[in-house]
């Protein structure tokens, strides 16, 4: 009998997030992309808190995006969101670039969140507030 559901990619973990570091150093073609993106389907499916780093250097990442990321840090927990909000707000302006686009990509990633969060419980409504203020700026 197949199992089923996340316990058997919970053993995988580990290699996951090195495949998915490994991913993050490389340009990727169409192919390799697409891998990629299952990785991080994988590796968001699990709700581990193991993986809330490497969903954070995915999600700042400027050549990727995906609504995965969001879903990985639901799973996880409202334990994501302090972090999540600290980072959005160290963010410095040494490079404008990189700065503006990781912004940007915690924002969507955001709102990607309040989409998913089927239960309505994730976000108290000051962290919507909140979110809704820096989306403003």
């Amino acid at each position: 009998m197949i199992k089923r559901g996340k316990d058997p990619i919970i053993p995988a973990i580990p290699a996951l997030i090195a495949r998915a570091n490994a991913y993050l150093k490389m340009d990727l073609d169409e192919g390799s992309g697409e891998v990629f993106g299952d990785v991080i389907w994988a590796l968001s499916v699990t709700g581990d808190k193991r993986v809330e780093p490497i969903l954070f250097d995915i999600m700042v990442d400027p050549k990727v995006s995906s609504w995965d990321v969001a879903k990985g840090f639901l799973r996880i927990g409202k334990s994501t969101f302090p972090p999540l909000l600290k980072y959005l707000y160290s963010i410095n302006d040494t490079n404008k670039n990189l700065n503006t686009s990781s912004k940007l990509n915690i924002l969507v990633t955001f709102l990607w969140m309040v989409e998913f969060d089927s239960t309505g419980t994730y976000f108290y409504v000051q962290d919507k507030n909140v979110i809704k203020e820096e989306m403003l700026k």
